[in-house]
């Protein structure tokens, strides 16, 4: 695999990191409108709000992967974001000890 990606290739993949986000936004709202585990009645799959939030993070999640692998970010910044946002989760009582 080619470490170098082309200007055109770096935008797609922000596109993509932005589109991706935005999916995950709306996965969210649909869970907090229609609940966790219904479906939408125009889906064929019945696929649940749950099921679906868990995809589009998981996309997202394959974007952030992609993007390491290039180097635009590091997984130690990743790492790092994670646990500040967990510490603030806490101490703002959002989640439990």
């Amino acid at each position: 695999m080619t470490t170098e990606l082309t200007k055109e290739q770096e935008i797609q993949l922000l596109i993509n990191l932005m589109e991706e986000a935005g999916e995950v936004v709306q996965a969210a709202s649909k869970w907090l409108r229609f609940g966790p585990d219904s479906c939408s009645p125009k889906d064929e799959t019945k696929t649940i709000h749950r099921i679906l939030l868990a995809r589009e993070i998981g996309n997202l999640l394959g974007i952030a992967s992609i993007l390491s692998e290039y180097h635009f970010i590091h997984d130690n910044d990743i790492r790092d974001g994670i646990e500040k946002k967990a510490n603030a989760m806490i101490q703002y009582g959002v989640v439990p000890e």
